[in-house]
């Protein structure tokens, strides 16, 4: 097969940036994608459409809607980004293949031919986009497309702007770090070096020299003056990171300088005053261990200014999982010089398990992909997840850790595929199974995404 030429500019830049006093700012408009499709009917057709994501099908409620017989009702979304645009496959009955090899997620270009069933589409021009927030914070290492993660996202703007305490929270390998960056970057103290206090490797007896400095001649090993690492992060920001570390003492001086803005260097008697906005980050429970007496009250709501909670990567959706998994193999065959793509049981695998890790646990998962496929196509035994378990054998975790709303959706998510899958895709069938109202049950089915043809 061989594609068109695009008769129109390819890639036109749609953004701009504008750096204000450190915060960033966005002229943002839709993302714009030009279609040709060739098999549509009686002659081919061209269609431009302006939208960030675009789903591709039979059915009326598809974005661009193809009357071709071997289509499926939802075949094919793309989405648009400012690095590309990424084409996935929706579960569609006759496939979706670009260069003759059969696909479900890559990454595609101007002038690239889609065949989705029997019928012709190319892709003629995209415009860079900037899609929900994601490029506005991509240099800091974020990504995401899930309602939570986006509204995290629009949180570190309003956030990062004002000069009070945070305390970030959220499960290990979430991303807390990378929301503290963020949010220091886009302050007006990003201008300044942010500086790292690692609660869980700091030793009892070093303790007070990190925190606040010493004199030389302190103690033995004291042969310099050192600052502390308020002195360093005056004017600027503190990461104290896994505060819930501390020990009780600890905990005390943090809050005696955090109240005062002063410290005195070990051996010293000098009071020097800090200018200093406190950042903190934690996976425990901090008010469950103020009620055991492990924290202190007075020292949480000092640290808990503005309380900042990251999504944990099951509470951000099997989509999410999905996307960024995406992102992921993008960047790892760039390093690698592959060009891996994930199979669509590879995809179902990775949607199902539960990543206790987070997306730290999915990066490393898909990053060492190019070392362990000996083809192009990525299989669930590639994935190497030795502990596996579908979410319907977690369900003492998610009980234990997550929101009623989130242990419910993904029960449902669970309870009403498996129902599904026994009454053939069969959602009359299914309702009158679970004794509800067709339209309730699909209202809901909508919303997990497990509508069949979806």
């Amino acid at each position: 097969m061989t594609a068109p030429t695009p008769t129109t500019q390819s890639i036109t830049q749609n953004t701009r940036t504008v750096r204000r006093r450190g915060q960033y700012q966005h002229a943002r408009r839709p993302g714009r994608v030009k279609l040709r499709v060739l098999d549509g009917g009686p002659k081919s057709f061209e269609k431009v459409i302006e939208s960030t994501r675009l789903r591709v099908g039979r059915s009326k409620s598809a974005d661009l809607q193809i009357e071709h017989g071997s289509l499926s009702g939802l075949h094919f979304e793309l989405r648009l980004g400012r690095t590309g645009v990424e084409l996935f496959d929706l579960k569609s009955k006759n496939g979706t293949f670009v260069l003759g090899r059969r696909v479900y997620h890559m990454e595609l270009h101007p002038g690239d031919e889609i065949l989705a069933g029997d019928c012709r589409i190319v892709l003629v021009e995209t415009s860079e986009v900037d899609v929900e927030h994601r490029s506005e914070l991509r240099d800091d290492g974020l990504l995401g497309i899930s309602e939570p993660i986006l509204e995290a996202f629009a949180r570190v703007e309003k956030v990062a702007k004002m000069d009070m305490s945070v305390l970030v929270t959220g499960e290990t390998g979430a991303g807390k770090d990378l929301f503290v960056q963020a949010l220091h970057r886009h302050s007006p103290r990003g201008q300044r070096p942010l500086v790292v206090l690692d609660c869980a490797a700091l030793a009892e007896g070093l303790a007070d020299s990190i925190l606040f400095g010493q004199r030389r001649g302190a103690y033995t090993d004291a042969e310099h003056d050192r600052a502390g690492v308020f002195e360093q992060a005056s004017g600027s920001t503190l990461l104290i990171g896994e505060v819930g570390e501390l020990s009780m003492k600890l905990q005390a001086k943090l809050l005696r300088v955090l109240e005062s803005k002063e410290i005195v260097r070990m051996g010293d008697s000098k009071i020097r005053a800090v200018d200093v906005r406190v950042m903190a980050t934690t996976h425990r429970d901090l008010p469950a261990m103020v009620e055991q007496g492990k924290f202190r009250e007075d020292l949480y709501f000092r640290l808990a200014g503005i309380p900042f909670e990251v999504p944990s990567l099951r509470a951000r959706g099997p989509e999410e999982v999905e996307h960024l998994a995406g992102q992921f193999l993008a960047e790892a065959n760039r390093k690698a010089g592959t060009s891996l793509v994930f199979t669509a049981d590879a995809l179902a695998t990775l949607r199902e398990y539960g990543w206790p890790g987070n997306v730290r646990e999915l990066r490393s998962v898909v990053g060492r992909l190019p070392a362990l496929c000996d083809g192009i196509e990525v299989e669930p035994h590639h994935l190497a997840l030795s502990d596996y378990r579908p979410r319907s054998t977690q369900l003492d975790e998610f009980v234990r850790t997550g929101t009623l709303k989130e242990v419910h959706a993904m029960f449902d998510r669970w309870f009403l595929a498996r129902v599904l899958k026994e009454c053939g895709g069969n959602v009359s069938e299914a309702a009158r199974r679970l004794k509800v109202n067709r339209k309730t049950l699909v209202n809901r089915l909508q919303e997990l995404g497990l509508l069949p043809g979806e």
